[in-house]
């Protein structure tokens, strides 16, 4: 049940190999932004988000559980537009689950990559 700002929104393309997800500050005021709530032990929403209305925002709703303490699996279950969207994707759902591992990064930012030995400290 936590807030993370992310550069990419999470669910979307299964094209991204890591993600480094940040505390989100409530403080930052006017903030826009990608963000990824985990709203309890199972589900997931990540969305674009921003003060104004006239942006196209996307949301994605899925789940995930982990396999071990290091190897986390997430699956897209739907993927919704609404706001002022041009060309609005015809996307409504990704493809099968991808598995991520969690890696070494600062205290309370976390660093998913879908590469084990990229997660993996330097040794």
């Amino acid at each position: 049940m936590k807030r993370f700002e992310t550069k990419q929104l999470f669910g979307f393309s299964n094209e991204a190999d890591d993600y480094v997800l940040i505390p989100h500050s409530d403080s930052a005021g006017r903030w826009v932004g990608n963000v990824i709530d985990f709203v309890d032990k199972e589900h997931f929403v990540s969305n674009y988000v921003a003060w104004c209305g006239n942006d196209c925002f996307t949301s994605v709703f899925g789940r995930y559980y982990f396999e071990d303490s290091s190897k986390v699996v997430f699956f897209t279950d739907s993927i919704t537009f609404s706001g002022e969207c041009s060309d609005r994707p015809k996307q409504t759902k990704t493809g099968p689950p991808v598995v991520f591992y969690l890696g070494d990064s600062s205290s309370d930012t976390l660093k998913l990559s879908r590469n084990r030995a990229a997660a993996e400290p330097d040794k």
